[in-house]
């Protein structure tokens, strides 16, 4: 698993320019979890401290409109797609809810940011 987590994180925009060691040592950081379809895995407004990385499956993206008119999709994601990261820069809520459109894997980091306190980048 830790392979194909590697592999995924070097298809993801923030991660696109690690070595392949740097990857494969933030895979081994890494979680895996799965999500049965049509569950929420996070939701706007929600604390913010994880960077999900999808391994397989779908997800849908949505937020709610500002004048209370219900959720409008905002845009789907598959493998490789990743959500999560401004929670990590900005520390500021779920900017949108998101929920499982096919069974996936989520990748997680340690608490907040990935350990990213005990992960130096080197480039």
């Amino acid at each position: 698993m830790t392979e194909e987590v590697e592999q995924t994180l070097g298809q993801v925009t923030l991660f696109s320019r690690l070595s392949s060691r740097q990857r494969a040592r933030l895979a081994r950081f890494a979680t895996t979890r799965s999500y049965k379809q049509g569950s929420t895995i996070v939701r706007q407004g929600d604390t913010s401290m994880s960077l999900y990385v999808i391994l397989s499956g779908a997800v849908r993206i949505s937020r709610e409109s500002e004048g209370g008119g219900g959720a409008v999709e905002v845009e789907q994601l598959g493998p490789g797609g990743s959500f999560g990261e401004m929670g990590l820069i900005e520390d500021l809520p779920r900017a949108a809810t998101v929920v499982a459109e096919i069974l996936w894997w989520k990748v997680a980091g340690r608490h907040i940011d990935f350990g990213l306190e005990n992960f130096r980048f080197q480039c």
